[in-house]
């Protein structure tokens, strides 16, 4: 995905729960950011979507590099 913000293309994981695209409801959504040498495919390798689920959460993980961690500190 394009960020005009940042300058460039960043890629992200997302996760949506079962019936997030018939659901009219509205979702709570986790940011998660990983850390150093790690990329936005970090917490997926953990699969905790099955607790995601349960909490009927959406979750987004994009991919940082340094110039992002430095503009979000």
């Amino acid at each position: 995905m394009k960020s005009e913000i940042l300058g460039g293309e960043r890629k992200y994981a997302v996760y949506l729960p079962p019936g997030f695209e018939t659901s009219i409801r509205s979702y709570p959504v986790l940011y998660l950011l990983h850390g150093s040498g790690d990329d936005q495919t970090g917490w997926v390798q953990l699969q905790f979507d099955k607790e995601l689920e349960a909490a009927s959460a959406c979750c987004s993980a994009p991919n940082s590099t340094r110039d992002f961690q430095m503009f979000a500190t």
